[in-house]
Parts: structure tokens; sequence; C-alpha cells
């Protein structure tokens, strides 16, 4: 039996988070390399952080680009990445 897959507004709403996720993540680290060498430990997990963070987003756009193909193109390009907007 497949798995239920998340319909548009469930997509919207993880891409929201993940958005916002993305941003304070990118705060702390810029906080971070203020005060701690790029050598530092906890600098650099959250480096890594970030970038899994970003593939994680970039999945799950491709895979909403596959169930709902159907939809408006720049709608779709809006969830994952609002391109400097914040998400509705």
């Amino acid at each position: 039996m497949a798995k239920p897959r998340y319909t548009m507004e469930q997509h919207k709403a993880l891409g929201r988070e993940l958005y916002e996720m993305r941003e304070r993540l990118t705060h702390l680290i810029v906080d971070l390399s203020a005060a701690y060498p790029m050598t530092c430990r906890g600098y650099k997990n959250l480096c890594k952080a970030e970038h899994w963070l970003d593939m994680a987003r970039s999945a799950l756009d491709d895979e909403l680009f596959r169930e709902h193909g159907e939809q408006p193109t720049l709608e779709l390009l809006r969830v994952y990445y609002p391109g400097g907007e914040h998400p509705q």
C-alpha cells in the first residue's frame, strides 16, 4: 500500500517552517563566526546542518513538482524557495 503524499497545503506549511529554520540557522552561524574561529566544532557542525537542511529542501521541492506539477510553476517555485519574500 502506498503512503499518502503531502497535499499542496502541507507542502506550503512545511516550506514555511523550513524557510524560517534556514533563516534562523544562518543568523546563528553568522553570530558564531564573529565569536569563534571557523575551526570551532560547533561552528562547523552548524554549517553542516545548514547544508543538510538545504539538501532536504531541494529533495522536497523535487517531490512537490512530481506530485503537484499541474499547479502554476511560479506558485510551486515559491513553496520551498520564496526568493527573498516571506512565505505566504
